[in-house]
């Protein structure tokens, strides 16, 4: 049915948030056309196949993408290409890259939980060097209001030097939700030269603190 030139590819090296690209060429063999569908097994991926049928003995290419986010090491994943008319798998491609990572950020985000109106709460995260000895923070950027990055500070032992530890303030807000808010980190690194860093948490109402006495102490005008 779809006759490609290879099932398989190798990105090489690539950092995280770094973007490749790749083009898998196939050719129509059946008689008729056919609309060809693609999707890849993990979220850090993207397939993009022909908006239009292809021609009987026609060829066309499906695209892919690759941006790793968390990995990190040698990874496989896989694109699965099917038609339409029958819904029915046709084949799979394979490709595998080697993930570099210039940081790590521990934990991967921050979590505020539960926060009370007008309180005021800091959380923090360390960034530490990776695949490099020394790198720079240039500058933060939140976009809510309500959020505030402070400078960054050298990490204390036992984080190897060159660490940051980055506290996020948040608060006062007086209105209850869901707070979700990224912020940004700009770096000097060739391969990383900013990263989000997810910030989440909840602003509730302190719950009642009235409890419902027992029968047995009930007061007398109710008994």
């Amino acid at each position: 049915m779809l006759a490609f030139k290879e099932s398989g590819h190798d990105f090489g090296t690539i950092y995280q948030l770094e973007t490749k690209e790749y083009a898998f060429v196939f050719r129509n063999t059946d008689s008729k056309p056919v609309k060809v569908l693609a999707h890849t097994s993990c979220g850090c991926a993207k397939a993009e196949a022909p908006a239009a049928e292809v021609a009987s003995g026609g060829k066309g290419t499906i695209r892919v993408s690759l941006t790793p986010v968390f990995e990190r090491g040698k990874i496989t994943k896989h694109v699965f290409v099917f038609l339409d008319n029958p819904l029915r798998t046709v084949c799979t491609l394979d490709f595998t890259a080697d993930v570099k990572a210039d940081v790590e950020i521990a934990p991967k985000g921050i979590y505020f939980g539960k926060i009370r109106p007008g309180e005021v709460v800091e959380r923090s995260v360390v960034i530490r060097p990776a695949e490099v000895k020394r790198f720079r923070i240039l500058r933060t950027e939140a976009k809510d209001s309500h959020m505030t990055v402070l400078p960054p500070a050298a990490a204390k032992p036992p984080e190897p030097p060159g660490t940051y530890r980055l506290t996020v303030r948040i608060g006062p807000i007086a209105q209850e939700g869901p707070v979700d808010a990224p912020i940004t980190v700009y770096t000097d690194l060739p391969h990383l030269t900013k990263v989000g860093i997810p910030v989440y948490g909840r602003v509730v109402k302190a719950e009642s603190t009235l409890r419902t006495r027992p029968a047995s102490q009930a007061s007398p005008s109710t008994r």
